[in-house]
């Protein structure tokens, strides 16, 4: 399973970062989730997965194969699957420092941003 502090204190001394659409769905669920109250564990379906929140982003994100049926990785999904666990995982850590640049940009947009310094967060869109 990814070290999920490791790569968090390695994004955070990167001075180059891309923010993806991906990053901001995350970002817009996970605002919208805390906004509503909505709580992180259901009471009927129990603790969401990692899977579980991948494959619910990854609909929420439009994404599908050809002819519009679902891509074949979500139908595959399962808990125990730690590919997905990690792209998850990462995608969430990332969205972290995506925050960050949102923050320090006052912008909510993909693209590829860049700071000076690595102790700095003073973000700016390349």
């Amino acid at each position: 399973m990814i070290d999920t502090e490791r790569l968090f204190d390695s994004l955070s001394q990167a001075t180059e970062f891309t923010v993806t659409e991906d990053h901001l769905k995350h970002l817009r669920t996970s605002a919208t989730a805390a906004c509503t109250g909505t709580p992180a564990k259901a009471p009927a379906a129990g603790p969401i997965s990692a899977p579980k929140a991948l494959r619910q982003l990854e609909r929420r994100a439009g994404r599908r194969g050809d002819h519009g049926a679902p891509d074949s990785d979500l139908q595959r999904l399962n808990d125990d699957d730690d590919e997905v666990v990690d792209r998850y995982l990462r995608l969430h850590v990332e969205a972290g420092i995506a925050l960050k640049i949102v923050l320090a940009t006052g912008e909510f947009r993909s693209g590829r941003y860049t700071r000076t310094d690595s102790w700095r967060n003073e973000w700016r869109r390349a």
